[in-house]
């Protein structure tokens, strides 16, 4: 799978604040998984000045209850409110196994870290993020 390899090489070269960058251009389809709406609002409009079809759902139920999670990328906050985006990577990963997923957050810690990728993720990235950089 090289584009899931250079997909994370890419991600644990850079700086958080070029995400929209990493991912390029292209026609894959996206997810966001973040209660932010405003934060969230910024990334949708950043992947999809750069032609990629996104979604954008604010936490573990509204993930549980989509019929479909076949996408090609998922960028998922760890904290959304009362729920956990471990809990949400489980799930995207469990019904779109193939879904390369990276982890968002204000709350970083090592083991935090360790735990995410262990559920699925292949990047882990915190926050906050600058769009312009």
């Amino acid at each position: 799978m090289p584009e899931r390899q250079d997909f994370v090489d890419s991600l644990h070269r850079s700086t958080p604040g070029e995400i929209p960058r990493i991912l390029g251009r292209g026609e894959s389809t996206l997810l966001i998984v973040d209660d932010d709406e405003h934060f969230a609002d910024t990334l949708v409009v950043e992947f999809m000045d750069r032609g990629y079809s996104v979604e954008w759902l604010d936490g573990l139920q509204a993930v549980q209850n989509k019929s479909d999670l076949n996408y090609r990328f998922a960028v998922i906050d760890l904290r959304l409110g009362r729920d956990s985006g471990l809990d949400v990577i489980k799930v995207v990963k469990a019904r779109s196994p193939s879904t390369v997923v990276a982890v968002l957050t204000g709350y970083g810690s090592s083991e935090i870290a360790v735990q995410a990728l262990e559920v699925g993720a292949s990047a882990f990235l915190t926050k906050p993020i600058d769009i312009d950089r």
